[in-house]
């Protein structure tokens, strides 16, 4: 998923064209299967309009959420164990839950609404939520009374699906560059100077404190030895 800074320098390649590459390459790839979904989609005459621009939404911002996540690996086998579990949970587990706690009772709904902004930091979440809320949107419209008049981009539906994609393709887009080139070393040694500095004044205020006391108990031990 990803290569070192020293891997790429040997290769003789640059950075930014690495990860541009492998982004096309990996844009790409996602269209497949989501053109199949589609074709399958149209094929078994499924109700879901539109949603061939979820998955294309998709596509683009998925790769950038799995580069981030390969940083905090040591290397790809175990990225990508971790990533097929998340998305079992996340994409398959979480969507399916989520539509059973909105229908038993009114504690159900508060569970699902405490952890609904949780999943919604994923794009295989919002991919799925997504369509469920395109599929079902007759039924959201009953529920809300307002039959006809939403669209499969209102918020209610998918909207804030598609909102949350967009969100993250710029967010994910900004933490690549934010590891790839170790923006944090910059920020950790500012701060690790910052503290050695604070240490150091603290340590000067102490020491100045400590002599104003022992000065003060001196002057006055004098004082009272010379009364006596």
């Amino acid at each position: 998923m990803k290569q070192t800074k020293h891997q790429i320098m040997l290769s003789g390649g640059n950075r930014f064209v690495y990860w541009l590459s492998h982004y096309i390459v990996d844009v790409f790839t996602h269209f497949i299967p989501a053109a199949v979904t589609i074709f399958s989609i149209n094929y078994f005459d499924q109700k879901v309009p539109q949603a061939e621009y979820l998955f294309a939404l998709f596509s683009f911002v998925n790769p950038l959420f799995l580069y981030t996540v390969s940083f905090f690996f040591e290397n790809d086998a175990k990225a990508s164990i971790f990533i097929r579990i998340l998305y079992f949970a996340i994409g398959g587990i979480a969507p399916i839950a989520m539509q059973i706690l909105n229908i038993i009772n009114r504690q159900t709904i508060e569970w699902g609404l405490y952890f609904k902004p949780y999943f919604y930091h994923f794009p295989i979440y919002n991919l799925a939520i997504g369509y469920i809320g395109i599929q079902n949107r007759g039924l959201i419209e009953k529920v809300h009374h307002r039959e006809g008049e939403l669209t499969n981009w209102d918020w209610l539906i998918a909207g804030e699906s598609v909102w949350r994609m967009l969100c993250e393709l710029v967010f994910f887009y900004f933490a690549v560059i934010f590891f790839e080139y170790r923006i944090y070393d910059k920020y950790l040694r500012l701060a690790h100077s910052y503290g050695k500095m604070a240490i150091g004044k603290l340590y000067q205020t102490i020491s100045r404190k400590k002599s104003r006391v022992l000065y003060k108990m001196k002057t006055d031990f004098e004082f009272v030895d010379t009364e006596d």
